[in-house]
């Protein structure tokens, strides 16, 4: 079991994991965030996601009582799963599986390579926006809806990646708000 806290950078683990031969912690490397986010959302990318290795979390909750949370008991989905709001997490214990270097080497430059060519990977954002619907792409319906490049504020739709909104430098929590909202509607 490699025991992981929540607070540790989504980035960290996969350097981690590759320092230690440890594969399919890969597409880590390229999701912003904690790793206790990354449970809570299920983050994922490239076909891999945070419930593939997963075993179990230690939580906390508003009462200061700490407790374990089965996998299963975390209902994990396409980008969610019910971890209630008062529950915090304190750490994760995954399974894992050794494989060479190379290969993890392989896997990630994978990913880097993917994301340079489709995502604004050099501009600030906080990563892909939107959820996919069921059988659908966000990033094709926001284009459709005629939003690629739309702006409100400081933030703007990317042109590159239309699932992505971009701080332009001076965009407010508000400006990436209502530009989210521009989108929906």
């Amino acid at each position: 079991t490699l025991s992981v806290g929540a607070g540790v950078l989504d980035v960290n683990l996969a350097k981690f994991a590759l320092k230690n031969s440890i594969k399919d912690f890969e597409f880590f490397s390229g999701i912003p965030g904690t790793i206790g986010g990354a449970i809570k959302m299920n983050a994922g990318c490239y076909g891999s996601q945070t419930a593939d290795n997963l075993k179990k979390v230690l939580v906390i909750n508003e009462f200061g009582k700490i407790k374990y949370l089965s996998k299963d008991e975390l209902e994990l989905r396409y980008r969610s799963s019910n971890l209630k709001d008062e529950l915090i997490i304190l750490k994760a214990d995954f399974n894992y599986k050794y494989t060479t270097k190379s290969e993890i080497i392989e896997k990630i430059n994978y990913i880097k390579l993917k994301r340079q060519n489709t995502q604004p990977i050099k501009e600030k954002t906080s990563g892909s926006t939107f959820k996919n619907p069921p059988g659908e792409f966000a990033a094709a319906l926001i284009e459709k809806a005629g939003c690629k490049g739309m702006k409100n504020g400081g933030a703007s739709v990317s042109t590159i990646h239309s699932n992505f909104i971009i701080n332009n430098g001076e965009a407010t929590a508000l400006d990436i708000e209502n530009l989210g909202k521009k989108i929906i509607k």
